[in-house]
C-alpha cells in the first residue's frame, strides 16, 4: 500500500466489509475535485468525503489516553518473561556456541587434510567438504545472533512504547510511512477499526489504552451517512 500524503488513513477499514479503503480524487462537472475514501468490493459503493474522513480519525487519536501504571505493569510483565526465559536463551546460545565449535574442528581437520594429500580428486572433494562446512558455520552464528536478548533490547522496546503512549496523536498522526503507521495503529488497536467504530469511539483498543471521557462521538455522522453514488 503505497504512502500517498493526500489519503493518510486507508487502512481504516470499511465497515461492509471489513476491508481497507480505496481512495481517489473525482472530477466534478465543473472540473473540481472531489477527495474522498470508497469502497465497493462486492457490494454498494460506500463513499466518506476527505475531509469529515480525516476529521474523525485525528478527533478520535486526539481523545486516546494511557493509565501510567499500565506501562509500569508492561515493564514488569516484560522482565518477568525475560528471567523465565534467560536460562533456555543461555542453554540455546551454549549448544549453538558447542556447535559452531564442533564445526571449526571439522573444518581444521579437513584443511590439514587437504594439505597433505596430493590426488587432484580428494583435493576436490575436501575443498567441497570445507565449503559446506562454512556455510554451516556461518548458519549456526547467524541462529546464535537471532536468539540473543538483553534487557537492554526490552528497555529500547518499552521506550518506544513509552513514546506512543505518552504521545499517541503525534506518533500515529505524523508519519510519513504508511506500512510503519499501519503498524502503530496496530499496536494501539486488537483489531483495525472501521470508519463507523471510529465514528461512534466503539473500536477494540489494546489494553494499554482507553478513550477520553471527554470523547464524543459524533452523532450527525452516523445518523446522516450515506452511500452514495460518486
Amino acid at each position: 500500500m503505497k504512502y500517498n500524503p493526500l489519503f493518510p488513513f486507508k487502512f481504516v477499514l470499511c465497515p461492509m466489509c471489513d476491508k481497507p479503503f480505496l481512495a481517489s480524487v473525482s472530477k466534478g462537472k465543473s472540473g473540481a475535485g472531489f477527495p474522498s475514501y470508497h469502497c465497493a468490493r462486492n457490494h454498494k459503493r460506500y463513499a466518506i468525503n476527505k475531509k469529515d474522513f480525516d476529521s474523525s480519525v485525528t478527533k478520535y487519536i486526539k481523545s486516546l489516553k494511557f493509565s501510567p501504571e499500565i506501562l509500569n505493569g508492561l515493564e514488569a510483565t516484560f522482565l518477568n518473561k525475560y528471567r523465565k526465559r534467560e536460562k533456555e536463551i543461555v542453554r540455546a546460545s551454549g549448544d549453538i556456541h558447542q556447535n559452531i565449535a564442533d564445526l571449526e574442528i571439522q573444518q581444521a581437520s579437513k584443511l590439514e587434510a587437504l594439505e597433505a594429500t596430493k590426488s587432484a580428486l580428494v583435493r576436490e572433494k575436501f575443498e567441497r567438504e570445507i565449503e559446506e562446512l562454512e556455510v554451516k558455520i556461518k548458519s549456526a552464528g547467524k541462529e546464535r545472533l537471532k536468539i540473543q536478548i538483553s534487557r537492554d533490547d526490552i528497555k529500547a522496546f518499552m521506550h518506544d512504547m513509552k513514546r506512543i503512549m505518552e504521545h499517541p496523536a503525534e506518533i500515529l498522526l505524523n508519519q510519513r510511512d504508511l506500512r510503519v503507521q499501519r503498524e502503530l495503529f496496530g499496536v494501539v488497536f486488537n483489531k483495525m477499526p472501521t470508519y463507523e467504530e471510529i465514528l461512534s469511539g466503539t473500536p477494540k483498543l489494546s489494553y494499554v489504552f482507553e478513550l477520553s471521557s471527554e470523547f464524543r462521538s459524533d452523532e450527525n455522522q452516523l445518523v446522516t451517512l450515506q452511500r452514495v453514488e460518486l
